[in-house]
């Protein structure tokens, strides 16, 4: 559009205010421009400083006032696909945002501390995973304190710990505050971190986690940083409490959708008894397709030391009526009131569970009290949580 008398008009009242808002951030540029010369352009100013100060400025321009990058073709854009880049093979990928959620006290920081020093020694997590390369790795934690994660520590690698493995602990930093990425950016870099573990989500931030508006933003920094400082992060999040409304794993995150929404991959451990738990790949947006679930365990070899073993895959290692109880746990918690049995049954041959084996989990769970009997709906006998099982933390 062309306005030689600069005069704007109904017609072109848009175009216009696009030109006067691009103007007026151009003068800013240009006053800013002139007042960083003015401050070096003294006597006795080093030539390298000017240099640098004209070479900034030039850059801001041309990235503020650059025409439009012109759109892809299909063609441009299938050229820059690239295999996957793994951290951990098949479960932590490079330059990517994870989430690992679970109950509080089932030993996500157990986990993450593992998955950590394998990372930074460059050797298979669980003699299963492999691991492509040591990577420096960087550990924030805001939740545990100095002396828990140093017991922790001391009881799984009893001063073995990786030499390029580096803590921030106890520094009330927040995500919230703008100097705090940029100071994480220039700890990966100066140390060339390749894994960022935040322990826990919650201690790093003062947001609402149930406001989609407040997490999103929040969300796309982390990110966007992954991709600028090529640096994976594992988020430690908790879960809702058993009993709320759930549709699949990622639903079981507590906060925002926009939360499990903004991260490339998705994993949630689960506890299964006092020692073991497992974890399942709900979402994988990198590639390489959803890892199948598997059971770690916690064991002792000798006095003061923890172990986190694998001990196989789920579907293996489980027998029929324990996926049968937790198929049972997960239907009634999703539906969060009565259940006929006729429909648990039903579920559980959705889950390749033989009726056999649901009634005899339905007799467990009733007699644990963790589940409990309602009244008659015609011949159909009825099922809930029960209060202790559903107000578990």
């Amino acid at each position: 559009m062309h306005l030689p008398d600069a005069a704007p008009v109904p017609a072109n009242a848009e175009d216009y205010a696009k030109m006067v808002r691009r103007d007026s951030a151009l003068r800013e540029e240009v006053i800013t421009l002139q007042r960083a010369l003015e401050s070096v352009l003294q006597p006795g100013t080093d030539p390298l400083m000017i240099a640098q100060t004209l070479a900034d400025a030039g850059q801001a321009l041309a990235r503020d006032f650059a025409p439009a990058t012109v759109t892809q073709d299909a063609i441009a854009l299938r050229a820059q696909v690239q295999p996957v880049e793994w951290l951990v093979e098949d479960l932590l990928p490079a330059e990517s945002l994870i989430l690992l959620a679970g109950d509080g006290g089932i030993g996500k920081t157990w986990l993450a501390c593992h998955l950590a020093g394998q990372v930074a020694l460059g050797e298979s997590l669980f003699a299963r995973f492999d691991v492509p390369e040591a990577r420096p790795v960087l550990y924030w934690d805001e939740e545990n304190g100095s002396r828990i994660l140093a017991s922790r520590l001391s009881a799984m690698y009893s001063g073995r710990c990786p030499p390029d493995w580096h803590f921030i602990v106890d520094r009330q930093w927040y995500l919230t505050d703008p100097t705090t990425l940029p100071r994480l950016e220039r700890l990966v870099e100066d140390h060339g971190v390749g894994l960022l573990v935040i322990d826990s989500f919650r201690a790093v931030h003062d947001l609402n986690e149930n406001d989609n508006g407040a997490m999103g933003p929040l969300m796309n920094d982390l990110r966007r940083f992954t991709r600028r400082a090529k640096c994976s992060i594992l988020l430690l999040h908790h879960t809702n409490k058993p009993g709320m409304i759930q549709m699949s794993a990622s639903d079981r995150s507590r906060g925002a959708t926009a939360i499990r929404d903004g991260v490339d991959v998705y994993l949630y451990a689960k506890r299964l008894s006092r020692e073991t738990f497992s974890v399942e790949m709900d979402k994988n947006r990198v590639g390489g397709g959803l890892l199948a679930p598997f059971v770690l365990a916690f064991e002792s070899p000798a006095e003061g030391m923890i172990e986190v073993r694998y001990m196989g895959m789920a579907d293996d290692i489980m027998e029929p009526t324990e996926r049968a109880q937790e198929a049972i746990t997960s239907l009634l918690a999703m539906r969060n009131g009565w259940v006929e049995k006729p429909d648990i049954i039903a579920e559980c041959r959705g889950h390749g569970i033989s009726e056999r084996s649901a009634k005899r989990a339905i007799a467990e769970l009733v007699t644990a009290k963790r589940i409990c009997k309602g009244l008659m709906r015609g011949h159909k006998r009825l099922y809930a949580l029960s209060a202790l099982e559903a107000g578990k933390p």
